[in-house]
């Protein structure tokens, strides 16, 4: 596995090896009560591990460097699923409370662009030699978080801003961690005030939300079985729905460039096919099993925390 060559047992060694990063963040979070008070998530937890014991730290966990490559790949993977398992939102969920959502969500993303090109252009400019589009990455970071961070950073490195997705990534971690920390703190003050609807306290909040493990007692089925195991695995069934519409995504990436002049990134075109997969699912998949198939994603989003330490230094 030497220099740059990226073979099929470096992919096998660095994901095993995420594997266990990972896990180790779980057994971390259930339990050190620091990051139970704090809600800090396995995957954030795995990529400070990255960072300390990896290449660019004490060197002894051996990633490749072929690791940073990888978020450019899984984002397409991502996209493809975000689609599998949405329904339409019928009448009693699409009148004044889904407005009042859209113009609070796009009130929050327009202020923090806003606020990103304003300092970028009028402050930070006279300064440093910035790139153009770094105004944009407050958003992409603290609105988009990581998946909408990699298809940025993947979209202006082609432009050839180099350096974009890595300052995507930084941007997005210290969201999610700052927004954490002080929903915490947020949630504290409430809870004293008596504003709080549900939650008198933190330390009300069930064990499985501050462990990540459900005990026994509250386990229940989350899926309806719709494939038999005689048959096919249920796990490659589903993998295989969410590979499709990847496949046909970067497909059709590759023949429109020639074509219009302008490579559309994979991941847009993913996400459509994302939507006609989940469209001919409709009709024969139940709603619990299309759910499940949306909780691939969020397993393959920690491997960008993985991945984000190594590539700031």
């Amino acid at each position: 596995m030497g220099g740059n060559i990226m073979t099929l047992w470096t992919v096998f060694t660095d994901v095993c090896l995420m594997g266990m990063v990972f896990l180790a963040g779980q057994i971390l979070r259930a339990k050190v009560k620091f990051f139970q008070k704090f809600l800090i998530p396995p995957a954030l937890i795995a990529g400070f591990l990255a960072l300390i014991f990896g290449p660019n730290g004490f060197g002894i966990i051996p990633f490749s460097s072929s690791l940073g490559t990888y978020a450019s790949v899984l984002i397409v993977v991502i996209f493809a699923a975000m689609a599998i398992g949405d329904k339409p939102a019928k009448g009693a969920l699409s009148g004044p409370a889904i407005g009042g959502m859209f113009f609070n969500i796009t009130g929050i993303a327009v202020l923090q662009y806003a606020v990103g090109m304003f300092l970028t252009v009028y402050v930070l400019n006279h300064f440093y030699s910035l790139n153009p589009g770094f105004g944009l990455m407050m958003a992409t970071g603290y609105y988009g978080g990581h998946g909408t961070a990699a298809a940025v950073g993947q979209a202006y490195e082609a432009l050839g801003w180099s350096e974009a997705t890595d300052l995507a990534y930084t941007t997005a971690t210290v969201g999610i961690v700052g927004g954490i920390i002080l929903g915490i703190i947020i949630i504290n003050w409430g809870a004293r005030k008596n504003y709080t609807n549900y939650v008198r306290s933190p330390k009300a909040l069930p064990v499985s939300m501050k462990t990540g493990l459900i005990p026994k007692a509250e386990q229940s089925t989350s899926t309806t079985g719709t494939i038999s195991t005689i048959c096919a695995d249920p796990m490659a069934f589903h993998l295989a729905l969410v590979l499709v519409p990847s496949i046909l995504g970067y497909a059709l990436s590759k023949y429109l460039a020639p074509i219009i002049g302008v490579e559309i990134p994979a991941f847009c075109t993913a996400l459509l096919f994302g939507f006609i997969m989940n469209f001919c699912l409709h009709p024969i998949c139940p709603e619990q099993k299309k759910a499940s198939l949306r909780e691939a994603p969020d397993t393959t989003i920690w491997k960008h925390y993985v991945t984000l330490p190594i590539l700031l230094l």
